[in-house]
């Protein structure tokens, strides 16, 4: 697995991560938060893929000032014993709120000016994972 991009802020950590394994019938990318020893990540298929594209898109148009946030959508995954959930808001940066049943709930806020490097890292990884 490559990390493609990296985000910290004090003990939380984004991480935009591709990879193939010998198990694994598919190249995947994933989104993951960490935070200090807790770690959860989401790995949706490459039609989830899309529409995290598009979330992170809006959510990046969509910036306000203050502390209001917006949830502009939802993606999960398929075809797993541990459904990753994500919620993705807009506000003064980029909230991802990431859980599933076995994993637990974490939070990152992506700084407004981190948001630009994040959209780069999504499309590498999703050109990876849509390539043949």
């Amino acid at each position: 697995m490559d990390i493609l991009a990296s985000f910290q802020q004090a003990n939380a950590r984004l991480d935009v991560v591709v990879g193939e394994t010998p198990e694994m019938v598919l190249k995947s990318a994933l989104l993951g938060i960490r935070d200090g020893a807790v770690r959860n990540s989401i790995a949706p298929r490459p039609e989830g893929w899309s529409k995290l594209l598009v979330l992170v898109q809006t959510a990046a148009s969509s910036q306000t000032a203050g502390d209001e946030w917006t949830v502009i959508g939802e993606v999960s995954e398929v075809r797993t014993d541990d459904i990753s959930h994500l919620v993705i808001s807009a506000g003064a940066g980029i909230r991802f709120v990431l859980n599933s049943p076995k994993g637990a709930t974490l939070t990152y806020v992506l700084p407004r000016d981190d948001i630009p490097r994040l959209q780069e890292a999504l499309a590498k990884a999703g050109e990876m994972i849509f390539a043949p």
